[in-house]
């Protein structure tokens, strides 16, 4: 009696050590590939702080995003044929954003997210302090990879055979 006790307790303990680890990923993509592009892309039409919210769709919180706009649900979890977010970021139906397409990568990674479930962690729609502060975070971590505020290097310079004439090392990067 105790064996088999034994046995269900520790596949329920792996069982919830498995999806806790699971969601950790989902939530890690979700938070750096998905989040950043709806904020930076969606939101200006589609969030609850837009001054008109076009199509009527908000795709700021998960409840959002499944119920969807005019059209109809904006993510079908685990197909993305079948969701509208999807179809308007390939341009197949609607042209989203209307702009710009996104990148191959881009749109891959939101084919992923809606293949694996479209998880969600967003209760409720974001406030404006929220979406500034993430705007700000993703526009510090662009600039923070600028060369200009790269550490100093000493780089090794050039071996040139033509450098008689030449009396300073930093006159070998120019010939």
């Amino acid at each position: 009696m105790r064996l088999p006790l034994l046995l269900c307790f520790v596949l329920t303990c792996c069982h919830h050590s498995l999806s806790a680890q699971d969601n950790a990923a989902q939530l890690e993509f979700f938070e750096k590939r998905i989040r950043p592009v709806l904020i930076t892309k969606c939101y200006e039409c589609h969030s609850s702080i837009s001054s008109q919210i076009k199509g009527d769709l908000l795709l700021d919180s998960r409840d959002a995003i499944r119920k969807g706009g005019a059209s109809g649900p904006a993510v079908v979890p685990g197909k993305p044929d079948e969701s509208l977010l999807y179809s308007a970021l390939i341009h197949e139906s609607f042209e989203m954003p209307p702009d710009t397409r996104l990148s191959e990568n881009v749109v891959a990674d939101f084919k992923q997210w809606i293949l694996a479930g479209a998880f969600d962690p967003r209760d409720k729609p974001a406030n404006s302090q929220e979406l500034s502060a993430q705007i700000w975070e993703d526009a510090f971590q662009t600039r923070k990879s600028h060369w200009s505020f790269q550490p100093l290097q000493t780089p090794t310079p050039p071996v040139n055979r033509r450098n008689r004439w030449s009396d300073h090392p930093i006159d070998q990067f120019i010939l």
